[in-house]
């Protein structure tokens, strides 16, 4: 159905909607691009074989039409593919800048509160993911920023330094 139609048509807008899935497909399974430059060779050899194997005086005329008509399917795929894949990973940045900005104002809620109890009861949270958002926090900074015990809370040097740059920060 896929060459047929490839080498019948038509060659609407509804065609070309369908071989943009292609692209839009590969970017959702998280398929490398080339796979797609791998399928489109395999697909050129073989019916590039199929068309030897016909006694014919244009044969040659009929690969390099074949050629053209593979290579605009592919830069439709690959197109698509690009415009999904840069999409994608716009969305991925942003749900990132989000998490650490939850997590920055997590962290100054807990230097403000004094405690991981209270700025979770502040923030309408539990207390292990007020605790994990800190954690995950200070590996992103590579820095200790809060010093705890078993009965308190206080914040480092780092921890202080970084609590005044991200106030002045959110009251800029």
């Amino acid at each position: 159905a896929w060459l047929d139609l490839l080498l019948r048509g038509p060659w609407d807008e509804a065609y070309y909607e369908r071989r943009c899935r292609i692209g839009r497909m590969h970017v959702r399974i998280a398929l490398p691009q080339h796979y797609m430059f791998g399928a489109m060779n395999v697909i050129r050899q073989a019916v590039g074989a199929l068309l030897d194997a016909q006694p014919s005086d244009d044969g040659a005329a009929q690969r390099r039409s074949l050629g053209k008509i593979l290579d605009l399917e592919l830069a439709i795929m690959l197109h698509t593919y690009q415009e999904d894949f840069i999409a994608q990973r716009a969305r991925q940045e942003q749900q990132a800048a989000a998490k650490k900005l939850t997590a920055i104002a997590t962290f100054l809620r807990v230097a403000e509160a004094g405690s991981f109890s209270a700025a979770a009861r502040q923030l309408g949270m539990k207390q292990s993911a007020v605790s994990q958002q800190i954690a995950a926090l200070e590996q992103e900074l590579g820095v200790v920023l809060l010093h705890r015990t078993t009965r308190a809370m206080m914040l480092t040097e780092q921890g202080e330094h970084y609590r005044r740059d991200m106030q002045r920060v959110l009251n800029a």
